[in-house]
């Protein structure tokens, strides 16, 4: 399953050769962030994820995020992937595709938008390194680049901890993420399992400075987030 799609509140399912299955999950968590900046306000969502991996390393999948972000109920943005991924040996894997998303006028920004990014990366047991590119980033008219590794580690008696860390770079276009071109975030947390059923609990943070696309003191650079995820 591509990594792109990981659930449990953006933890991370590493990617890996494809098996030919249909897999997916319902999520429901207390806020809904982006590489260190919430999207959602800081409103609880509700998110249902499928992806389909064939013996030949192609995958497609997509996702659904709601929240009570505005009047009522309502999505809050739609994504969708294609990608590749196959197995090198001795543990290593190499996979890349194309990302779309779509954020409705209850994204944080307050305005509908939609960027596409392609990906490339390797993984290695545990381990993920993943690059980025979009040409306009958040339909911001700035090229970027975004370098993301993560990692999951067993802990034995159902539970795992899962880390990530990313860097955003500006390459070109108008504008900077809070007066730079450069942002950090990072997360750390643990999951514990109970057959299909998951719980966690993530603590994240972020580069200062509220930027382009992310505004309000609701953009907090740290904060803890927690759900539950039924994975299918």
């Amino acid at each position: 399953m591509c990594a792109l799609f990981g659930v449990l509140g953006a933890s991370v399912l590493l990617s890996s050769p494809a098996r030919a299955q249909v897999s997916g999950a319902i999520t429901v968590q207390n806020d809904d962030r982006f590489r260190g900046r919430s999207v959602s306000e800081g409103e609880p969502v509700a998110s249902a994820a499928v992806v389909y991996d064939h013996e030949s390393g192609l995958s497609a999948g997509g996702s659904v995020v709601g929240t009570t972000n505005g009047s009522g109920v309502g999505v809050l943005r739609a994504s969708g992937h294609v990608g590749y991924a196959t197995s090198v040996g001795d543990g290593w894997a190499v996979d890349g595709g194309v990302v779309v998303q779509t954020y409705t006028n209850r994204y944080s920004s307050g305005r509908s938008q939609s960027f596409v990014e392609t990906y490339g990366g390797v993984t290695w047991e545990q381990l993920a390194l993943h690059v980025s590119y979009s040409p306009s980033y958040l339909d911001a008219g700035l090229e970027t680049l975004y370098v993301e590794i993560n990692a999951v580690q067993d802990l034995g008696a159902g539970f795992r901890a899962n880390a990530r860390a990313g860097v955003l770079q500006r390459l070109s276009g108008d504008g900077s993420f809070g007066g730079e071109n450069t942002r950090w975030d990072a997360q750390i947390g643990v999951i514990k399992d109970f057959e299909r059923l998951s719980a966690f609990v993530n603590f994240s943070t972020a580069g200062s400075g509220e930027g382009t696309y992310f505004d309000g003191p609701w953009q907090g650079r740290n904060a803890v987030i927690f759900g539950v995820s039924r994975s299918f």
